[in-house]
């Protein structure tokens, strides 16, 4: 069989205990002076240095809230301006088109009433004229009854004669 010293092998020997505490104790000491103030003057100005940026991000998020909020509030501004051009916009354009028409209308109007009246004057210089002409035929047929004065029938004949010749010329 083999024999194992387990006691051995769980303890170690005073000698070597001693040993490896002075080592490190070396280690310690020659850390502590060489190193020490090295190594946390470099762990503070790395822990500065990452407050800073944390501060510098915390910032500039706290600055691009404030341009978010008033970028929103510009825009929210720009669209009712927008809106409000529109609507003047539209009641612009249903005047303009109110406007049109009246204009449109009084003109129609005044044309109707300028046509009736140009009517009116033409019906009544037609009718002076038609008057005339009765007249004329009138006259002209006492002047021929006058020259023929021959008797009543032949006057009669005569008149309806001239009267049939006028309405066909």
């Amino acid at each position: 069989m083999i024999n194992v010293d387990i006691m051995g092998k769980l303890f170690p020997d005073l000698r070597t205990m001693l040993v490896q505490l002075a080592a490190t104790g070396v280690l310690f000491y020659l850390f502590r002076k060489y190193l020490w103030d090295t190594v946390s003057n470099y762990l503070n100005q790395r822990a500065e240095f990452l407050q800073q940026q944390l501060l510098d991000a915390k910032q500039a998020n706290d600055e691009a809230q404030i341009t978010l909020d008033e970028s929103k509030e510009q825009l929210q501004r720009a669209a009712h301006e927008a809106s409000r051009i529109i609507e003047r916009g539209t009641n612009e354009g249903k005047r303009l088109k109110e406007d049109y028409l009246n204009e449109a209308k009084q003109e129609v109007a005044f044309k109707l009433e300028s046509a009736r009246q140009q009517i009116e004057a033409e019906r009544a210089s037609m009718m002076s004229d038609v008057q005339k002409e009765i007249v004329d035929v009138a006259l002209l047929a006492s002047e021929k009854l006058l020259k023929n004065m021959v008797d009543s029938k032949a006057d009669e004949a005569l008149l309806e004669a001239y009267v049939k010749d006028v309405l066909k010329s």
